[in-house]
């Protein structure tokens, strides 16, 4: 967790799943964060098993629109607004082969 934690997290865009989000583009969104930034942060309401279920299957769909590139996943739950709602929070950076590699590695280009 440290290391983890060490991450500037200011610097990945966050994108907010719905139920009625359509899972391609909000996997397409993913991976263009992913590109940008190294990372991207999905936000939903963990109490909403249908939002819940969108950002899952976005984020199963990216190795299918990209060809087999992959994200490594780090979820966590919190509270979120005035009303301190709970939220799932993933946060996925591009996955890379060896721990050693760069954050630019060109593993998602």
């Amino acid at each position: 967790w440290e290391a983890f934690n060490t991450r500037d997290f200011e610097k990945t865009g966050r994108l907010f799943a719905m139920p009625a989000s359509p899972v391609p583009k909000l996997a397409w969104a993913a991976v263009a964060e992913v590109r940008r930034a190294g990372a991207v942060s999905l936000h939903c309401y963990s109490d909403n098993k249908d939002a819940v279920n969108t950002l899952l299957k976005a984020l199963a769909t990216v190795p299918r629109l990209t060809g087999g590139q992959r994200f490594v996943c780090v979820p966590s739950f919190g509270r979120a607004g005035p009303k301190k709602e709970p939220v799932l929070r993933v946060y996925a950076e591009r996955y890379r082969k060896d721990s050693a590699s760069k954050p630019d590695d060109p593993d998602l280009e």
